[in-house]
């Protein structure tokens, strides 16, 4: 199973998140520090579909990509996601 770790800077915050592949179109995501240490453990993250990240967008586009194999996300960033 591919996975990758991501940052989405929104105005002042930076998100990071930890990917992994379900399949061709279908992920896992899971919230995780800046550190890449996981706050909450006990706590679930969620399957999510491509197309749930906005059609067109550089994050849809990038994700798209990494579970078709075309492409790394690993420590890439995404800026002012809307």
């Amino acid at each position: 199973m591919r996975t990758a770790k991501i940052f989405v800077v929104d105005g002042k915050y930076t998100d990071w998140y930890k990917l992994e592949q379900i399949d061709i179109t279908h992920f896992y995501q899971k919230r995780l520090d800046a550190d890449g240490s996981d706050p909450n453990p006990e706590r679930k993250g969620w399957v999510l579909h491509v197309a749930q990240l906005g059609y067109g967008t550089p994050l849809y586009e990038a994700v798209w990509e990494w579970l078709q194999g075309k492409r790394e996300l690993q420590n890439v960033g995404f800026g002012e996601v809307a």
